[in-house]
């Protein structure tokens, strides 16, 4: 079986992580995929990806809608030189130039964050909305959310009939993302981190204030913000303006996820918003404890106090007394920290993930 996957680019993030992984996986079962990249921009160097077909249609991101016919252009002639039993879609740019495409195979388009319950509306957004209702009018299309809140939020907004629109988990490579015990290194400094895109919704000025209350519990303690984006520059002015440049690090983007895991000793998550977020099941896979605010995405992966801590946005105190406890007390550190890793394993194994899709796309193809 041919399959095309299509999306923004591969910049880090969890649609990206998902596809790749779900491209191993058709590769293992002797399919054929391809990734149509829009953007040329990868951040995936590891070696279990070295196979995976790529090919780039443009190099700058920045002219969007002046190059829609470009990629529909492109998508068009792949489609003629190749016969592929399916698309799938894994980011929203990359669904809109499918509107002047013309195309008569099966599409399934994965919806990876929960843009429904987003508290801020753009007009940018807005458009989107607008483009990928008219695609979905147009085109024989399902789609895929990974978590079963997002559900009716979908069928209603696109008016989709309920066969159209599954509901798969995303999953984790728990041999990749290797556990490891989460016993810190007590003469050290206790290392937070916050990993991501840095946009509104991932409200890192509310971990720095939270990070500052922290400081007046334990002062032996550092945070690492990881991720590149639009709010970048007022982060790192926030930092200085606080302070705060010998405790609080950006480091960018950072190549091999998986060792860092290894390195810190809690992650946070300050979302307002999410799908299924990787990096928190990558986070339990590894080892690492998580406090994360109680959002849709977060609470469907932790249970709180078992798995994980959760707390409300409006309580950020909340999200620096876990940290404490966690960093003062072992033996629940070891509990929830285990606790996480067998969740994982049981409820969000990469197997299981690629298994799914594996029978979504077969019964899309047959039918």
């Amino acid at each position: 079986m041919k399959i095309l996957h299509i999306i923004h680019s591969l910049r880090k993030g969890g649609a990206e992580r998902v596809l790749l992984e779900l491209c191993l996986s058709q590769i293992n079962n002797g399919d054929k995929p391809k990734i149509l990249s829009l953007y040329g921009h990868n951040d995936y160097k590891e070696d279990k990806y070295s196979n995976v077909e790529v090919m780039n249609i443009v190099s700058d991101d920045s002219r969007y809608l002046f190059s829609l016919k470009t990629f529909a252009s492109a998508i068009s002639h792949e489609l003629i030189e190749h016969k592929y039993n399916a698309i799938i879609i894994h980011s929203r740019s990359a669904l809109v130039p499918l509107l002047i495409t013309r195309i008569n195979i099966p599409l399934i388009y994965i919806i990876q964050g929960n843009h429904y319950a987003n508290p801020y509306i753009s007009v940018s957004n807005s458009v989107y909305y607008l483009l990928e209702r008219l695609v979905v009018k147009f085109k024989n299309l399902h789609i895929v959310v990974p978590n079963y809140a997002m559900l009716d939020p979908v069928i209603d907004t696109y008016r989709m009939t309920k066969g159209n629109v599954h509901c798969i988990a995303n999953g984790v490579d728990t041999n990749f993302f290797s556990f490891r015990k989460n016993k810190p290194n007590l003469n050290s400094v206790y290392k937070i981190a916050i990993i991501g895109t840095l946009h509104q919704g991932k409200n890192v000025n509310l971990s720095i204030e939270a990070f500052q209350e922290l400081l007046r519990l334990n002062n032996n303690v550092s945070l690492l913000i990881i991720g590149q984006g639009v709010e970048e520059k007022n982060i790192a002015d926030l930092i200085s303006q606080q302070g705060l440049k010998d405790k609080i690090s950006m480091l960018g983007e950072v190549n091999n996820i998986h060792d860092m895991y290894h390195e810190i000793d809690l992650l946070w998550s300050f979302s307002s918003s999410e799908g299924l977020p990787t990096v928190l099941l990558e986070s339990m896979s590894s080892g690492v404890p998580v406090v994360a605010s109680n959002v849709i995405g977060n609470k469907d992966i932790i249970e709180h106090g078992v798995t994980g801590f959760l707390f409300e946005l409006d309580n950020i105190k909340d999200a620096s007394q876990y940290a404490a406890e966690l960093f003062d007390d072992e033996m629940l550190r070891e509990r929830v920290t285990f606790s996480a890793r067998k969740i994982i394993e049981s409820k969000f194994s990469i197997k299981s993930m690629r298994v799914q899709y594996h029978q979504l796309i077969s019964e899309v193809t047959n039918n």
